[in-house]
């Protein structure tokens, strides 16, 4: 955790914060503590929501043990691949942590998702961590709300094209050439006359 990496990244928040002219700049010590603060609660908040999934497929008639989940007789080491996630994503966006929040908060919500049935593909190693964590937002959203944004996107792209491009008759084009007659324009003689 103190290799070149933590230290370039410690360096870059401190340079920001003084092209930002904050008087209050953070020391080495502090955002090193920081980082880690940080990276420790990524992984307590992932081990949590899985533990949770776990105890729903709990209720589903499904076993649990101790410190370790256990589905359809096959034991899974939360905690473990927990600490991998959160490994996996710190080495992905270790240089900027606001992408890294924003990437934990984004798999965070979709591991919490009850209509998202990759949980268990995930627990079991079917799914990788580092293709979890590479996953997109659409990647993760369930079958209902795919099919909810597909029929959205059908209805706004119906919208957005106009059903009649050009009239039928082409006496109904306007005329965009404007003539002057004597200095006055043709809206202008029209009224006129």
């Amino acid at each position: 955790m103190t290799g070149k990496i933590l230290r370039e990244v410690i360096r870059k928040r401190k340079l920001a914060k003084r092209k930002a002219k904050d008087s209050s700049v953070k020391t080495d010590a502090e955002l090193e503590i920081e980082v880690a603060r940080v990276r420790s609660a990524c992984s307590y908040k992932i081990e949590e929501a899985l533990r949770a999934r776990i105890t729903d497929a709990q209720k589903m008639l499904m076993l649990l043990e101790e410190n370790e989940g256990s589905v359809d007789g096959v034991s899974y080491d939360i905690t473990g691949i927990a600490k991998a996630y959160e490994r996996e994503l710190f080495s992905k966006h270790r240089r900027n942590l606001t992408k890294y929040r924003a990437t934990f908060r984004k798999d965070l919500i979709a591991i919490k998702n009850q209509d998202i049935n990759f949980i268990l593909d995930l627990l079991s190693g079917r799914i990788c961590i580092e293709s979890f964590v590479n996953f997109s937002v659409e990647d993760l959203l369930s079958v209902e709300q795919r099919s909810i944004h597909k029929k959205l996107n059908q209805e706004n792209l119906k919208h957005a094209i106009s059903k009649n491009i050009l009239p039928e008759n082409i006496n109904e084009i306007k005329s965009s050439f404007v003539v002057e007659k004597w200095g006055i324009s043709k809206s202008a003689s029209a009224i006129e006359d």
